[in-house]
């Protein structure tokens, strides 16, 4: 076991727990790549959730992308820690095509041939197209263990990893509300927030409004994940998904501001890009009534009629629908009601059962707010 010997009185020794994921120039996880930092006992860090990949998705989401690129043991872990979030757990990735950005051709104008006669000249098709350009950003936070509180542990390493881990939480959920919400708009050192993207109802940019006004409000999001429809990327060079360092311990500022102490560090990055592809890989149904007896909750028919035949694919392809909790209740109760024609429960194996409306898989995201302001129309 190695140690590290603290300063101060005594000159006490502090061991350094032996690490099952990779720490930056620490020679015991030499030639391993990052992993999140959480317990192999997945009992311990996140629980038994059994939550499962839909399977269409499953080929290239964070998890199996590691495994793709040899991390095995690393996709072992994040498929754990998908667990923990819906959108995680679906949204497929891929690597960059540029180093830190992606370019890819979008067309903007499509034009066809024409029918031809023996010695006519065969029409020219001149389509145009836009660069579209997303950059990967860096998303970083340290998790902060006072030493003090290892010092009166009957065993420091657990409850490291029991701050660790709690800390690590707090850094998930942040990065997932701002996956859908900015912290500062227009912030250009973070990607472009959904609710950036479709922030105008305007059915030309698939968004649709479900008429409700004021506040205290909620979207679902319609997603169709691929290479070609809406992605996130990582850099080319890089191992998707979040990786951490462990920087040991360090003397900081004191929360008091009375002075400095020692705490144990450990930062953690995710180095992720949104790319839309077609705009209509992804489409938002804002301004929802959370209550199920406002008019303007949510109505699967405004789905049926408006989102789902604009879908990339024909019939949905690899759709999924997320809304908030409250409406996913909503939508779970309605599949019980067998009148109801167009919801359905179906099984997945190890997650159990799932709503789906005409054939589209409903999940929760708890990341969607459900006190959004009113979206105004384009017109």
């Amino acid at each position: 076991m190695a140690w590290r010997r603290k300063k101060g009185a005594g000159q006490r020794r502090v061991p350094i727990r032996p690490c099952w994921f990779h720490n930056e120039g620490d020679p015991r996880t030499e030639g391993l790549n990052p992993l999140v930092g959480v317990s192999p006992n997945k009992n311990f860090v996140f629980g038994e959730t059994n939550m499962a990949v839909l399977t269409q998705n499953k080929p290239y989401t964070l998890a199996e992308a590691n495994k793709a690129a040899g991390n095995v043991e690393t996709g072992n872990l994040l498929a754990d820690f998908q667990q923990r979030n819906a959108f995680l757990d679906e949204v497929t990735w891929f690597p960059t095509t540029h180093g830190s950005h992606t370019e890819e051709l979008r067309a903007k104008h499509l034009e066809g041939g024409e029918f031809t006669e023996v010695n006519a000249g065969i029409p020219a098709v001149g389509g145009t197209a836009d660069i579209l350009k997303e950059p990967v950003k860096i998303y970083e936070g340290e998790s902060e263990v006072p030493d003090k509180i290892l010092q009166f542990a009957d065993d420091p390493y657990k409850a490291r990893d029991t701050y660790d881990t709690i800390n690590l939480e707090g850094i998930m959920q942040d990065f997932n509300k701002r996956i859908l919400y900015p912290k500062n708009a227009g912030d250009s050192k973070a990607f472009k927030a959904l609710t950036e993207r479709k922030n105008i109802v305007d059915p030309k940019n698939y968004v649709f409004s479900a008429g409700g006004t004021g506040t205290g409000l909620t979207s679902a999001w319609l997603f169709e994940f691929g290479k070609k429809g809406f992605h996130f990327i990582y850099g080319k060079h890089t191992s998707p998904g979040l990786s951490n360092t462990d920087r040991g311990m360090l003397n900081r500022p004191a929360p008091d501001g009375k002075g400095f102490h020692d705490v144990w560090v450990r930062q953690y990055a995710i180095n992720a890009g949104i790319v839309e592809g077609m705009s209509r890989s992804f489409m938002r149904i804002c301004n929802i009534a959370v209550d199920p007896d406002d008019p303007n909750h949510f109505d699967p028919k405004l789905l049926i009629l408006r989102c789902k035949p604009f879908l990339p694919t024909p019939g949905g392809g690899n759709a999924v629908l997320f809304v908030s909790p409250s409406v996913y209740g909503q939508i779970e109760a309605a599949a019980w009601d067998k009148g109801n024609a167009s919801i359905t429960i179906s099984e997945i194996e190890n997650f159990g059962l799932v709503p789906r409306i005409v054939g589209i898989p409903v999940r929760p995201w708890d990341s969607i707010s459900e006190n959004e302001s009113q979206v105004d129309s384009a017109w």
